[in-house]
Order: C-alpha cells, then structure tokens, then sequence
C-alpha cells in the first residue's frame, strides 16, 4: 500500500496572514464581526497609565467569547490555545497572555460584560431575530464553583471559627516573638511591615466564617418550618443547595433567563440563590425591558412562578402574563395533547371556586349564552381569572409554545455549551458569568442565521455597519 511522504522536519511557510486558514464560515469569524462592533470604551478606559502596556480589552474579548463557545472556559486553556491553536493565534493576533492575565479580565470586569450582553442582543434585535411578541420565562440550576462538602451547619461553623481564631493567636505570637529577636537585633525603629501571608488568609477566612454563619441565622429566622439545618459554605455563602434534575442536591445557582419566540434569542438573563421561582417574575419582566428598551407584548411561565400576588401583580402590567399552576400542568398531562383532547370543554380545579359561586365556566370563560362566553372577571380572583384564561384556546397555544421556547436553550447551554459549573465565586461574579454565557449564546444565533443565509458572512457584516452603531 503506498503512502504519503512522512517527514517530521520538513518546513512549511504558513500563508502571511492566518486568517487564510480559518475558513470563510467558521464562528470565529462572527464572533470576531461582533466584538469588534461593540462599544467598549468603559474597557478601554481602564487601561493603566504606567508600567507594561496592557494586553487590548476587545482582543480579550475575542478570545473570551470564542473560548466559551468551544466549551473551553478555562483561563489556563485559553493560554495553551494562543499558542498552539490556530484560531485563537488568529484572534489574539498572536499575542500570548498568561493564565492569570485571562482569569483577572474575566473576574474584574464583571460588570462591563452585562452591559455588552445588552449590546449583543439589540444587534439581534437590528438583524430582525427579536419579535417580542412572545417570551418565555424560566430557571435552571447551575452548580456553584465551591464544592459541596465544604459546606457546614451554623455549629460546625463554630467550631472553625475557634479553629481559625487559635490559628490567628499561634501566628500573631510567633510574629511577636520574631519582632522581639529583631528588635534585639536591629533596633526597635523598623518601618511597619505587612502581616505575614499566613496571618491574612486566617483573617480572610474568619471573615468568610462570621459572614457565613451570620447569612445561616438569617436563613433560620425567615424559615418558619424549620425543617432542616441549613448548610453554607463560607467561600461562598449566597450558594444555595438545590435539587438539579436527577435528584442531585447541589450547592447552586437558579439561573433565570427570558427567551424571545423568534429565533429563541435570549432577552434577559440573572441568576438568584433562591431555588424557587416566585420572586424572580416581576425582576425579570423589568430586565427584559431594561435590555431591549420596549415591553414584550406577552410573557409566559411556569408553575414555579405562580403565586396569588405575582398574578394581583402581573395583572397590572401592559405585558400579558400566562402563568401556569401545578394542578393546570398535572391536568394537561393527564388529559394528552391529542386534538381530540384539546378539543373537549375543560375545567380547571383551581377555577372551580368560580362555579361554586353560580357561575358557569366554559373553556375558562363565562357563559353569557347563545354559546357565547367571557372571562369571568366579576367574581373570581386573580389565580380563578389565570386559570381561566390558560383554558382557552389562546391560553393552551401559548403554553405549548413556553417548552419549545426557552426548554431548548437551557438544553443546548448545558450540552452545546457544556456550561453546567460555575468557574467563579459569589453571587455577583457568577451572575456575570451566567450574563457571558447567554452572551455567547447569542452569538452563536447570530451565526445560525448567517449559515441559514447560506453563510455570506460579507452580506451581514455590511448589513451589521449599516444598522448598527453603538456610538
């Protein structure tokens, strides 16, 4: 069998340019186009007078970004990729930062890149990928980067805060003991020193361990049931533990985020440390309206957002809230969605209250006769008027759509992305993370839409120019 000539010292010239090797439809490309669209003069405002000059935010940016779409968040990842991988070589222009160069421009500016996310969807919104006509909302559980078993009931806190107090007084004693043989020594006028390493991570740690324990006692006062200890990790205390699907408990974040009908863009993204949903409704209404400038005409949800005051609430907005009760979904279930099924009259469990008080339901509406019906707003409240309104034939269609809408998105961030672990610490931190994520995600839309197109990366980047301009 022949076989090609194989020579391990052979030279080869790479073209002038290495964007000759990235082919014309690699997402690289893309997320190079959108980066370099971006307005980031609060990065680049940051940049240090004196000292090595920095490495260039937006460059930064690329390699970020690019790095979380190939499911390689790493910092020291990144670093190896800039070295030996062509397309990150192509994005950092061949530049090389170390490691910790990475891992600082990701933690310090956390903030910058919750406002890039904004950037990034109202260039969805240009290209026509956002309808707001319909979005859905929901949350999943993320692990948080510290680990499960550092976590402690309030006593066991306790006893590691004596444990750290005493390691406190060991140091500080054999500190002064040395001060004393160099005072001896030196003289006793030596310029103030810093504490010694040992001494601070003692300090940092009583600190995290008198936070934690404080953030238990607050959880016990507000829980009434007083079920169970609650357990906090002190490097990390506004981790939560939550049952991820499979039963797992893990110490977590609930990562909400809206997801608009169209093109399944993500419009708002947070994340929160109660595993529940209830309070998050309101908050993330207001994000979406905060990142797109304009109120989605209607939002869906749910059984983990319904509650009676989320619907007194909801009722009040210009957006038309759906939102789903646990009896509603174990009824829809039970019953199949056959059209046959859909097709019968209905009766929520829930709004049979109203029936108690004479009043005849149908599909969720009133009978007015002649087969005429309409919402029975005079008698029932606000969770019998939601039930009434998921009965009809509106109601049902725009919850079958919530599992197309936002269930896929979650799926393809934790398989597509493999993003299902945090990699940095504290609520505010993790709450950026979770913010590049759906960032990414986005990006990644962008993409789809171009190969949609047939992959004429050309056309959308004048599209992009001509109707795009942050400044």
């Amino acid at each position: 069998m022949p076989y090609l000539d194989y020579n391990q010292s052979n030279g080869y010239l790479l073209p002038p340019y290495l964007e000759e090797l990235i082919s014309a439809d690699h997402v690289a490309r893309v997320v190079n186009k959108v980066v370099d669209l971006l307005d980031i003069r609060e990065l680049t405002s940051q940049e240090k007078i004196e000292g090595r000059p920095a490495y260039h935010p937006r460059m930064m940016l690329k390699i970020l970004i690019y790095a979380y779409s190939q499911k390689t968040p790493s910092s020291r990842f990144i670093a190896r990729r800039c070295a030996e991988d062509v397309v990150f070589m192509w994005l950092s222009g061949t530049q090389k930062p170390d490691f910790r160069t990475i891992s600082d421009f990701r933690k310090n500016n956390i903030k910058v890149l919750k406002k890039l996310f904004k950037q990034v969807v109202q260039i969805c919104q240009k290209l026509g990928m956002v309808s707001l006509g319909l979005v859905a909302i929901d949350g999943t559980k993320v692990k948080a980067a510290t680990s499960d078993y550092g976590a402690k009931t309030k006593e066991a806190l306790k006893e590691a805060l004596k444990a750290v107090e005493a390691d406190i007084q060991k140091y500080l004693a054999e500190g002064l003991a040395i001060d004393k043989a160099e005072d001896t020594l030196y003289g006793a006028s030596r310029a103030g020193q810093e504490l010694p390493k040992e001494v601070k991570q003692a300090l940092e740690k009583r600190e995290a361990i008198v936070a934690a324990i404080k953030e238990i006692q607050e959880i016990k006062d507000s829980d009434k049931t007083g079920k169970k200890e609650p357990k906090l990790n002190p490097l990390e205390k506004e981790a939560r533990f939550m049952k991820h699907s499979g039963g797992r408990i893990r110490l977590s974040y609930n990562c909400q985020a809206a997801v608009d009908e169209k093109e399944r863009v993500i419009v708002a993204a947070d994340i929160t440390s109660e595993a529940n949903d209830k309070r998050q409704l309101l908050p993330m209404l207001e994000k979406v309206e905060e990142t797109v400038e304009k109120k989605p005409k209607k939002a869906v949800m749910d059984a983990g957002y319904h509650s009676k005051e989320n619907l007194e609430k909801a009722e009040k907005l210009e957006t038309d809230c759906y939102v789903t009760s646990r009896k509603w979904e174990e009824e829809v279930q039970e019953k199949g969605s056959s059209e046959k099924e859909e097709a019968k009259v209905v009766v929520s469990s829930i709004a049979k209250s109203s029936l108690q008080k004479g009043v005849a339901i149908v599909n969720g509406d009133r009978a007015i006769g002649d087969g005429r019906t309409r919402p029975d707003r005079e008698t029932a409240d606000a969770v019998s008027r939601m039930a009434a309104k998921l009965q009809t034939k509106e109601g049902k269609e725009i919850y079958r759509q919530r599992k197309k809408i936002v269930e896929p998105v979650f799926g393809q961030v934790k398989s597509n992305l493999e993003f299902r672990r945090f990699r940095l610490r504290g609520s505010g931190k993790a709450g950026g993370e979770w913010t590049l994520v759906c960032l990414v995600h986005n990006i990644k839309k962008i993409y789809a839409k171009i190969m949609a197109k047939g992959g004429d990366l050309d056309s959308l980047t004048g599209e992009l120019e001509a109707v795009y301009n942050p400044a």
